[in-house]
Parts: C-alpha cells; structure tokens; sequence
C-alpha cells in the first residue's frame, strides 16, 4: 500500500531572489543561515551542495538531484526513508526587489510512513519548513513579520521525542568531578546526546539545568564546570562536561558526619529521576529557541 503526498510551503520575501538564493546555495555548509538547527537536527551532505551530494537529516536521507545555484535544489529521497519522491526549495522573482521562496514535496509514502506521516511525520515537517521560512526572511530583511508558531501536537510530539539521558560511568575528563573531595561517599553521571550548533559552554548549560539559578560556580577548566554547596552533613558537587557533542552531568557526594547518609537515603530514590528530567528538559528547552545558529 502507498499513499501519494503533496506538501507546499512559500513565503514571500521583501528582499531580491539573489539575496534568498544565495541562502539556498549555502544550505548544509559553512555558515549555513537556511536550516533551522540547533532546534533541528542539522541538513548534512557528503560533499558541498550540488548534484550528487548525498546526505539527509536525522534519520530522513536524499541525495541531490537537480542544482540550479541562485534558484533551486531538488533532493530525491532515498531508500528507507519511508518517502519515495523528492522535496524542493526554489525562489522566482517577485519584483525587483521581493521575491518567492517555496518549498514544495512530492511522492509517496510506503511502510510505516503510511501511518506515520498523518499522524507526525507531516506536523514536524510543516513545523520544519516554517521555522526554515522564518530563517531565510530574518536572514534577507533583518526581521520576521509573523514568526511561525508551533501547535500544542508539534511540541507534544518534540518532547516525546527528545533525547533521553543515559547513566555512564565518571568521564576520565571529568577532572574537576574526580578531585572534588579525598573521599566519595556516593557518584554518578548522566549523558545526554548535543544536537549540532547547541551551546559548548559548560557553564552556560549549568544555568539551563538548574532553570537559570545553579548554585555556586566553584571552578572551570577546559569544557567542565564544577558548582555546588557544603551543608551541615554533606558537601556535594555537581560536574557539568561539554564534550564531542554530549553532556554529562556528574554528582559527586561527600558526608560530613552521621546526619549525611541518613539525609540522602531520603534525597537519593528521587535524585536520579530529578537529574535524567533536568537533562532532558534542559535540552529539549535549547532545541526549541527561536535563536538563529549559523552552522561554523
């Protein structure tokens, strides 16, 4: 079983065609200004954009088809992609000085897609395309008329899908976590997967997974932030390591007198929760900005 789809988005521009083309031009390379990453995951292509490119985003893969530098691109997708057809950007002029940017797709669902695409896959797409619109316009003129608005179902379905954090052992670059304290009485760490263009500043994410109130920043070294607190029957550090595109978050408790471990036999069944929720909202919290990121 198949199902053909159509899909079309546009947008005019109150800028030239050459001034949105060349945003089409850059799309997957240096200083890409077109796709909306970190808040998606990136448009990555084997080789500069031209025919023949082969690449994709998330688990979605096309190669490129047909290249018209200044006026178009068509990508074809490809196997397993759960789409058979192709999608598009292209710009006419409107004016000498606006123009029409539009992307259009094509095809046919086959597999799960089938089921898939009405139910998500066509809600984040849409979502997709408009924040993509709302990029090329910011780019050409400087301003968004009407940003696009994501619907409840959209951010219902990003928070579903949002990287989980796994349990890991102390990274050995963790060096502020592991000479913390002469003694450990309890350790752990969290790592969470960085979509591409998300902040590298360990402090910077310190104050997001703590909703902007971390506690005090106690050292930094390199791509690691040590904050915490000494309290009547603990002293505890939090690590907070930026690394090759992964967070990890590492707690490291020791107990001052015989309160401590009884306190944090009450903290501890919660304290791995709260940690792998903090994670995950905190990324899922930075994919979702608004903020344009131009790809280095």
């Amino acid at each position: 079983m198949e199902v053909s789809v159509e899909n079309t988005h546009s947008r005019r521009i109150d800028a030239p065609a050459s001034a949105v083309g060349a945003l089409i031009d850059g799309l997957a390379g240096p200083g890409d200004r077109l796709w909306p990453t970190p808040a998606w995951w990136p448009l990555l292509l084997d080789r500069p954009l031209g025919v023949g490119a082969d690449g994709g985003h998330a688990s979605i893969r096309y190669r490129v088809d047909e290249y018209e530098p200044g006026r178009r691109v068509r990508f074809a997708f490809g196997p397993g992609s759960g789409l058979a057809g192709f999608h598009e950007f292209s710009v006419t002029p409107d004016g000498p000085d606006a123009c029409m940017l539009a992307h259009d797709m094509g095809g046919r669902t086959e597999g799960t897609a089938i089921v898939l695409w009405p139910l998500a896959i066509r809600w984040l797409h849409d979502a997709l395309i408009e924040d993509l619109l709302d990029n090329a316009e910011r780019a050409a003129t400087g301003s968004v008329r009407r940003p696009a608005k994501r619907s409840p179902w959209v951010r219902l379905l990003r928070a579903v899908m949002s990287e989980r954090p796994r349990a890991v052992e102390t990274p050995r670059d963790a060096v502020l976590a592991r000479g913390a304290f002469d003694r450990v009485d309890y350790a752990d760490s969290f790592r969470i997967r960085l979509r591409p263009g998300m902040p590298t500043d360990p402090y910077e994410w310190a104050r997001v997974i703590f909703f902007h109130r971390p506690f005090g920043l106690l050292d930094r070294s390199g791509d690691e932030a040590l904050i915490g607190e000494s309290l009547r029957d603990m002293d505890f550090r939090v690590s907070v390591l930026v690394e090759e595109g992964r967070l990890t978050m590492s707690t490291v408790v020791r107990f001052r007198n015989g309160l401590g471990p009884k306190r944090f036999a009450l903290i501890k069944p919660f304290h791995r929760v709260f940690v792998r929720f903090m994670l995950r909202s905190a990324v899922h919290r930075v994919g979702s900005a608004r903020a344009v990121s131009v790809r280095s």
